[in-house]
């Protein structure tokens, strides 16, 4: 893999993301896109996948300001009442963002089991390395421990 994540790179990404979703059946109500890797890829696959209800979210694993959490509360209500959600960013590296972003879904009312019954994960790329619970859509994986570069997303520059 090269650290420059090109637009070539990522039609292809898109390509198997959208195959493997749509060959899994899954049907989603909202794709959120956090924000801003995902934002891109989030546009396209809301597209292609025919979810019209999609929702940028802002998250990373750094600490929230209160008004982050009272912005994206709506979430686990709706999750709780059963709609199913694909959450989409740009790469699942650490996994930091994905499992603090669920932490606090599950703080706000929703248990673990409708968490992992109702949220599906994209990304463009998946560090293999990680051992989660769940198991994302994804175009391309690698291992970061055989790649340690930053990646360059084409949208980036």
């Amino acid at each position: 893999m090269k650290p420059n994540y090109t637009y070539k790179m990522f039609q292809k990404d898109i390509s198997t993301l959208v195959k493997k979703i749509k060959k899994s059946g899954e049907k989603f109500d909202y794709l959120l896109a956090i924000s801003r890797g995902g934002l891109v890829p989030g546009v396209v696959l809301s597209h292609k996948l025919n979810i019209p209800y999609l929702v940028p979210i802002t998250w990373s694993s750094e600490e929230h300001p209160k008004i982050l959490k009272c912005y994206n509360a709506w979430i686990p209500q709706e999750i709780s009442r059963g709609k199913r959600v694909l959450l989409v960013d740009d790469i699942l590296d650490s996994g930091l963002t994905i499992a603090s972003l669920g932490e606090e879904w599950i703080k706000m009312c929703v248990s673990n089991k409708e968490v992992d019954k109702n949220v599906s994960v994209a990304v463009l790329l998946y560090n293999q390395d990680l051992n989660l619970m769940i198991k994302p859509f994804y175009g391309m994986s690698f291992s970061r421990r055989k790649f340690r570069k930053y990646i360059n997303f084409w949208w980036e520059k």
